[in-house]
């Protein structure tokens, strides 16, 4: 009986020697794959922290590029305006109305709100239809673009048709309007809200270039240029926020969530950057101070949109 004890004391001692080694082994194992992935986890966690950074840059950098972009368009669009600062358009002129005839109607018409004779001379430097094919199966007439060769003339005739009626003339509705880019009309489409918000608490407004609105309101006067200035404007004028969803802004809004530890320490991380990305941040010209204003009234005055 002892030796069949002691025998299976051997055997029993065999098969847990043999089982601690099989598991020491496994253990051994494991612990070098943990190793492996560890040091493939740090590398990813490295790349990962580089990567963000460098997604960072770009973001600043399109940032940068949008508001040089928006600045650019602005400066542009201020610049069309101001080439056709000495315009007037003209709506309503019948179609029978020949291209011979444009020019000694136009100036019986602008003579008639200068309140001088139908003749009084007036200088131009060209009278023609708007450059676009008739509407067809209308009868709306093509606008007649009329450039004065003198701007004083020009801002005697709009400033007599702020408190003007619209004209008639041979039997036709005549409405008057300085002539504005494509651009700056859409702009002011789309804030036609907020320009009745303004009329109905009483407050004057007046236009400025490139697409600024000024109001005024208790001698002080607020401007708006740019989407993102919509809050304090309205705030300044202790007025309750409104929608504009047409106003568009080329400007992105980024949200990209990055490790904090970059949040906190960003410079530590660009260290890491391969010398192929540049990290350099660019001068921002965000604003463009074309303040010059060219203003038509205190008080609202028509345009083409009506607003």
């Amino acid at each position: 009986m002892s030796t069949l004890m002691s025998g299976l004391k051997k055997e029993l001692a065999g098969m847990f020697h043999s089982l601690e080694k099989s598991i020491k082994k496994e253990i051994t194992a494991v612990r070098s794959d943990m190793s492996h992935i560890l040091v493939r986890v740090e590398e990813t966690e490295q790349r990962q922290d580089t990567q963000a950074v460098a997604i960072k840059d770009l973001q600043d950098t399109v940032t940068q590029l949008a508001f040089a972009y928006r600045a650019s368009m602005y400066k542009l669009e201020d610049l069309e305006n101001r080439n056709r600062r000495n315009n007037i358009r003209v709506r309503g002129l019948p179609e029978a109305t020949g291209d011979s005839d444009l020019e000694p109607s136009i100036r019986g018409i602008f003579n008639s709100i200068l309140g001088n004779p139908v003749t009084a001379p007036l200088c131009f430097d060209r009278v023609h239809r708007a450059l676009r094919p008739r509407i067809a199966n209308s009868d709306l007439p093509r606008d007649v673009i009329c450039r004065l060769h003198y701007l004083e003339d020009k801002n005697a005739i709009m400033t007599k048709m702020r408190g003007l009626p619209n004209i008639d003339f041979d039997g036709a509705t005549i409405t008057i309007y300085p002539d504005l880019s494509k651009d700056t009309l859409d702009r002011r489409r789309t804030l036609k809200p907020l320009l009745d918000h303004l009329r109905s608490d009483g407050i004057t407004y007046r236009w400025g270039f490139p697409a600024c609105l000024i109001a005024t309101k208790k001698g002080r006067s607020h401007t708006l240029r740019f989407p993102e200035e919509l809050p304090t404007f309205l705030q300044d004028l202790h007025l309750s926020p409104i929608e504009l969803p047409g106003w568009q802004d080329p400007i992105p809004k980024f949200s990209c969530p990055m490790d904090s530890s970059l949040e906190k320490d960003p410079l530590k991380q660009r260290a890491s950057l391969p010398s192929g990305i540049c990290t350099k941040a660019w001068p921002c010209a965000v604003e463009v101070h074309l303040l010059s204003c060219l203003s038509y009234s205190a008080t609202p005055s028509p345009s083409p949109s009506g607003a």
